[in-house]
């Protein structure tokens, strides 16, 4: 395993003879290993997030070991090399982290060790010409994995009109007791007396929405093929959540700013014009819930006004709470023994300001510009991905979530090649 030099400025696409088909060029460039190893990693993600691995008191998703037998594959097979300036940033982390957990000796040791595991592979990127192969067939499998939970979805929410119909519309009453991952979600979800969809196999209906919308974005910057398209807003309109929406406008801003000035006036119109647009066409439940960020008690106040309150009171509960934080997994502790008028959700950035404090997070922003800022994936899907990260709630350790950022954003960084993919803004 190499260590990664500069970035060489090459924009030239790695091409093949004329004749050969797309799967013989995926056969000739991506190891069937690889192939075979994404394709696991993604049936734990969209099809077995319910599931889990339950020992000493732990509950761990299988997603976590695909992931890690992922990068394995491709570290087996030389595929990736280490970048430098990730591991100087993860480095920081670990010690931010150690010195939070010794200082404050409650917190949880585990939640720093499945931290460190989780984002290890992030340190690795690609380091041949195969890259290019790799990351459309990542790309490709994960828009048709979005698209499947999409059409299970509206399935779903379709029978939940059946007599009777809605006791068989929630997974978790086919799963043993032993086999199913624990933890408080909002899995079978009302709104307006609707059913929310989840996908039936997610998590949480606005499971279904972020990934229905981090889909549409790439295939908004790929392939553009309509009944995909099509597809993907389906499954955000059934799941009745806000944060697919949420996720396709920053994405649309992140590409606007790469085209000018016109076209971020364009889409900042566009956005502007959603709500009225949304309830003119009946889709009022929709904008609601993008609008309800200023009313406590909603999953909105809870992601975006609530934690700044928790932060402000946890950075005041030590001397070096504010430079070191709380400790690792101090969130829910810090959460259950608040007395508020509101419910509070542990997004990433407020997790990471509590546990981690002011050096940690400023670790933490190193290490994503170090993985996240300087790879060739489309900028429009590296924005919503750190939005989606950062702000959707609880994804910090779920490795459901952290498990797809590698595959689509941080391992495309290599050096060597003479023919290397341009950067698709």
């Amino acid at each position: 395993m190499t260590v990664l030099r500069p970035i060489p400025r090459l924009t030239r696409i790695p091409t093949w003879e004329a004749g050969t088909t797309r799967r013989d060029r995926m056969a000739d460039t991506v190891p069937a290993s690889v192939r075979l190893a994404t394709d696991a990693l993604l049936v734990t993600i969209f099809l077995l997030p319910q599931f889990g691995i339950n020992v000493a008191g732990a509950s761990l998703p299988f997603s976590l070991p695909a992931y890690l037998v992922l990068t394995g594959t491709l570290a087996i097979g030389r595929l990736i090399a280490v970048n430098a300036l990730a591991m100087i940033a993860y480095g920081g982390i670990a010690a931010v982290g150690l010195a939070s957990l010794t200082l404050n000796g409650g917190p949880s040791t585990a939640s720093l060790a499945l931290l460190l595991v989780l984002y290890a592979p992030f340190c690795l990127a690609m380091n041949d010409g195969r890259s290019a192969a790799f990351r459309g067939f990542a790309r490709d499998r994960f828009i048709l994995a979005c698209v499947l939970v999409s059409l299970v979805g509206v399935v779903q929410f379709v029978l939940q009109f059946l007599p009777g119909a809605r006791g068989f519309l929630d997974i978790r009453t086919f799963i043993p007791a032993g086999l199913r991952l624990e933890g408080k979600y909002n899995t079978f979800a009302f709104t307006g007396g609707l059913l929310r969809s989840n996908g039936f196999f997610l998590l949480e209906p606005s499971s279904l929405s972020l990934y229905a919308g981090l889909g549409l974005v790439e295939e908004m910057v790929g392939r553009k093929r309509p009944w995909m398209i099509a597809s993907l807003l389906t499954g955000m309109f059934v799941a009745l959540s806000g944060s697919g929406l949420l996720v396709v406008g920053i994405a649309l801003l992140a590409f606007a700013i790469r085209r000018g000035p016109v076209a971020v006036l364009v889409s900042m119109a566009a956005l502007a014009l959603l709500p009225i647009v949304g309830r003119w066409v009946g889709l009022s439940f929709l904008v609601d819930r993008l609008a309800e960020i200023g009313s406590p008690r909603s999953s909105g106040y809870a992601r975006f006004v609530a934690p700044l309150a928790l932060v402000d009171e946890g950075w005041s509960a030590a001397p070096w709470s504010a430079a070191l934080g709380n400790g690792p997994g101090a969130i829910l502790r810090v959460i259950q023994s608040r007395i508020s008028a509101f419910e509070i959700f542990d997004p990433t950035w407020a997790k990471i300001l509590l546990e981690y404090g002011a050096i940690g997070t400023a670790c933490f922003c190193a290490f994503l510009v170090a993985t996240i800022g300087r790879t060739w994936a489309p900028a429009a899907t590296r924005t919503a991905i750190v939005y989606a990260w950062a702000a959707a709630g609880g994804l910090l350790v779920q490795a459901n979530f952290v498990a797809l950022m590698p595959l689509l954003v941080t391992w495309w960084r290599f050096d060597g090649p003479a023919s290397l993919p341009r950067r698709h803004d």
